[in-house]
């Protein structure tokens, strides 16, 4: 397994020496509803159009109950909004089949039947009860169930050439620049791209590739100072001028770090 913590030092180093931005709440936030606007036009001729016509996502023409709110609650979390969006293999559309039928079911186990004895389940009922299938919740949280990919989710454009943050996409991650410094490293600055998924238990120098990261099925996601980071992929393209190619574990397994 590859070890970036001598690069990543002189990386940190490299951004001390420019003025860095606060990567706070606001602008986590901020670079989220970009991600998240810029997604659902995206999938505007899925997603939107699906929930448009399709009746079980369009609540507020439906009579208020308890057994109308609770087949839009499975319907959005396990059903339609799903299996219309996603590209789903053979067993996790088995499973996600399984858990819409439990999920209606009309025996104890039901929503329906627990909506009054579970108050955290009514809640989550009540809430989705106004959002669709393009509501920033549900497509977040479909993006990281079922794959980024798999589901049309933007990814960020990690590693990119810049000078200011504007010039970084960090699609639901916080998302900054680190530009050159006098050294002429980073060469022509970098996108800095913090905060994907890089599993339960991470640890420094490990590279998770995965669909559920968020960086993209070729771009790892990697830990370092206590924060996941995406690194670009040089599996079918070769990396910029002052960056080199570095093995992750295989051939489809190859990203590029400043040099």
């Amino acid at each position: 397994m590859f070890r970036m913590i001598p690069i990543f030092a002189i990386l940190l180093v490299s951004c001390a020496d420019s003025p860095q931005p606060d990567p706070n709440a606001q602008k986590f936030n901020e670079s989220s509803n970009n991600a998240t606007n810029n997604a659902t036009n995206q999938s505007t001729n899925n997603a939107t159009n699906q929930s448009t016509n399709n009746a079980t996502n369009t609540p507020q023409v439906r009579e208020d109950t308890v057994e109308n709110r609770c087949e839009h609650y499975c319907d959005t979390l396990h059903g339609s909004c799903v299996t219309d969006v996603c590209t789903l293999s053979e067993e996790v559309a088995a499973v996600t089949a399984e858990e819409l039928r439990f999920c209606l079911e009309t025996s104890s186990d039901g929503c329906a039947a627990q909506y009054e004895l579970d108050p955290e389940l009514k809640d989550k009922v009540d809430e989705m009860w106004t959002r669709d299938c393009n509501s920033r919740f549900v497509f977040q949280d479909r993006c990281y169930k079922f794959g980024f990919e798999a589901c049309g989710c933007p990814l960020p454009r990690v590693g990119e050439p810049c000078t200011h943050d504007s010039d970084c996409y960090g699609a639901f991650f916080l998302s900054y620049c680190v530009p050159e410094g006098a050294n002429g490293y980073p060469r022509d600055g970098f996108c800095v791209v913090n905060g994907c998924n890089g599993g339960p238990n991470p640890r420094v120098g490990d590279e998770v590739f995965s669909d559920y990261t968020g960086c993209g099925v070729k771009s790892p996601c990697s830990l370092f100072e206590n924060v996941n980071q995406c690194f670009p992929s040089c599996v079918d393209t070769e990396c910029r001028e002052g960056y080199a190619c570095v093995d992750g574990g295989g051939a489809d397994r190859l990203f590029c770090i400043p040099i």
